[in-house]
């Protein structure tokens, strides 16, 4: 038939691809006919990281490649999105990798916690109203956190704890900064908390964490009991607030054939679904080879 793969499943998923530039969306060639076509929702490839939208050294204030007068190419995405009736996904606000200086110093910087997470908070309101103030309803969604767990976790002790298996300050400079300064009772970890705070003081998007290899058991695990830890933390907090704070997971879903066996993408699906969360395969590729 000639229906569409997101018509064809519109009653269950969004059906997503990826955004690099316009030409994605012209339809004198066949990537973009094949993406106006099929998909109903875009995500930036690049062009929403934060590097992408800011730049800056350590210990400067930054300067904004978006707002008045500026278009990045996000503002490209955003506009064709509204012209061809698609969606955005925001990707992403905080990272370890692709992110300039200024904002959290980075692995080499001494920034403190407290330096890192004003930044933070300037940087996603910046962002998350720039976009919904200039394309009211278009981004729908956004990863606030990407790729904070370490990888090739296979397995967990019961009772783990997940902020042991965190990135540290050598890989991340929020999970540095956030660990100078720190008073009794704060954590290095309480970055992805607060990033998920200000990310909903200042949108109304819906909210994911996102990370890659989730068909390991342990790090889908490790996933799940972030969420509903953090969760539970914001529900004590802010008791007003009707809405979980993280209310979806992104599963990269990089699968290589010998080595992501069917059971396993399901079993990591079940373990983040067990969060209570809606689940999002955020990238899909296969591999028919062995990984790497």
């Amino acid at each position: 038939g000639s229906e569409s793969l997101w018509q064809t499943y519109q009653d269950y998923f969004l059906m997503g691809t990826i955004f690099d530039n316009s030409s994605n969306l012209d339809p004198a060639n066949d990537r973009g006919r094949l993406t106006t076509t099929h998909f109903n929702v875009l995500t930036c490839q690049n062009c929403m990281n934060p590097d992408a939208l800011s730049t800056g050294g350590a210990g400067t204030q930054g300067t904004f490649r978006i707002g008045p007068g500026l278009t990045a190419t996000a503002d490209t995405l955003c506009t064709g999105a509204i012209e061809k009736g698609m969606k955005v996904h925001g990707h992403v606000l905080v990272w370890h990798a692709q992110t300039p200086n200024w904002i959290n110093g980075g692995t080499g910087g001494n920034y403190t916690r407290a330096q890192a997470r004003a930044n933070m908070e300037r940087y996603i309101k910046t962002v998350v109203e720039h976009f919904d103030s200039r394309y009211p309803g278009t981004v729908i969604s956004w990863d606030v956190v990407n790729e904070a767990f370490v990888d090739g976790v296979g397995s967990i002790p019961e009772g783990a704890d997940w902020r042991n298996y965190l990135r540290q300050g050598n890989q991340s400079g929020w999970y540095k900064a956030y660990s100078n300064g720190m008073l009794p009772g704060e954590h290095p970890s309480d970055f992805i908390y607060d990033a998920f705070v200000f990310a909903r003081r200042y949108t109304n998007a819906k909210l994911f964490y996102n990370d890659f290899n989730m068909y390991q058991d342990g790090k889908s695990k490790l996933v799940a009991l972030m969420v509903m830890d953090l969760n539970q933390r914001y529900k004590n907090e802010y008791p007003s607030d009707p809405r979980p704070l993280i209310e979806g997971v992104g599963d990269q879903g990089h699968n290589y054939i010998q080595d992501t066996p069917p059971s396993s993408v399901e079993n990591g699906f079940r373990n983040l679904l067990a969060a209570g969360v809606d689940l999002a395969v955020s990238e899909l590729d296969l591999f028919c080879w062995f990984p790497w």
